[in-house]
């Protein structure tokens, strides 16, 4: 009998010998600048009062705001700040919205996308027509009975143009974080997280990583940036011709300390108050390096910049 317990205790020391641990992460805590970047304010019109703007792009000689006010998402301005027109109107309509989180431009900056997470549909428009009475716009409905099987519910945060009329597909699982739409077909790019959040439970990891999170698109869709809403991570990845997402590099500013939301499946994160809130970034996509602006909040208000070579 001793014999037998003496073989199992051998076969369950070498199990655990062999089960990996996770690597020590060492967060900076800091954002370092390393380069200064030339600003000039400008004034929007006191007519217009934001609730809460989510995204600003400078096209050509306008200025476009996502903010969910006035009844429309999207608000045209000059540079100088001047109001010019709205559109995207709330509702049901084939082009309105109910909830948009972003927008996104095309490679050659001629075409706006903007995807609806509740109508899930993208809605595209010609920027050409932005300063017309008329407004050229297309909608293109996304069938989630093509998304892969998963023990979730899948959600689509966001829809990135990419290349030849394709999508990056933005999720909320292992089973589809970052996938590419095509042809009418969504298929998985890339399904793994970092281990730097400090949990044993997969569905708080996804959403750290995936729900509030910034992504943007190098303009000539080489690179792809992601950076987390709690905490600081930011991942740059590797985007080939043949839409293959691969890491390149991940930077780790912040740890990720949260809250739960209370009743909802999958889980969700939110900030509660120990958190340190990335509100928002920008990217300036150089040959090199890259230059990131990103704004912080936790108790007090700060902002940083700094480049990190490719």
């Amino acid at each position: 009998m001793g014999k037998y317990i003496s073989i199992l205790i051998l076969i369950e020391t070498i199990l655990l010998g062999c089960h990996s641990t996770k690597e020590k992460i060492e967060f900076s805590n800091r954002v370092i600048c390393s380069d200064s970047i030339s600003r000039e304010l400008v004034v929007l019109n006191d007519t217009f009062l934001f609730s809460y703007p989510l995204q600003i792009e400078c096209i050509d000689s306008m200025l476009l705001v996502l903010d969910n006010v006035n009844n429309n998402f999207f608000h045209l301005f000059t540079l100088k700040g001047v109001p010019i027109k709205s559109f995207g109107e709330k509702g049901q309509g084939p082009a309105d919205f109910i909830n948009v989180e972003s927008f996104n431009l095309s490679e050659d900056r001629e075409t706006m996308y903007a995807y609806d997470t509740s109508l899930r549909k993208i809605v595209k428009y010609d920027v050409s027509s932005f300063l017309k009475d008329s407004l050229k716009s297309e909608v293109i409905q996304v069938n989630y009975d093509s998304l892969p099987q998963a023990e979730v519910p899948t959600i689509i945060y966001d829809m990135l143009s990419l290349k030849d009329s394709n999508f990056l597909v933005k999720a909320n699982h292992k089973g589809l974080r970052f996938g590419l739409l095509k042809d009418g077909k969504v298929t998985q790019l890339y399904n793994s997280f970092s281990d730097c959040v400090n949990t044993n439970d997969d569905e708080e990891v996804w959403s750290v990583f995936c729900s509030n999170t910034k992504t943007k698109l190098r303009p000539d869709r080489t690179k792809m940036l992601n950076a987390t809403y709690l905490g600081g991570v930011l991942e740059l990845f590797d985007l080939d011709d043949n839409c293959s997402l691969s890491l390149a590099k991940i930077l780790y500013i912040y740890e990720p300390k949260y809250g739960i939301a209370e009743g909802v499946i999958p889980k969700y994160v939110v900030f509660n108050e120990t958190t340190q809130i990335g509100r928002s970034f920008t990217c300036h996509w150089s040959d090199n390096p890259i230059t990131i602006g990103w704004s912080l909040i936790k108790h007090t208000s700060m902002a940083g910049f700094f480049s990190k070579k490719q």
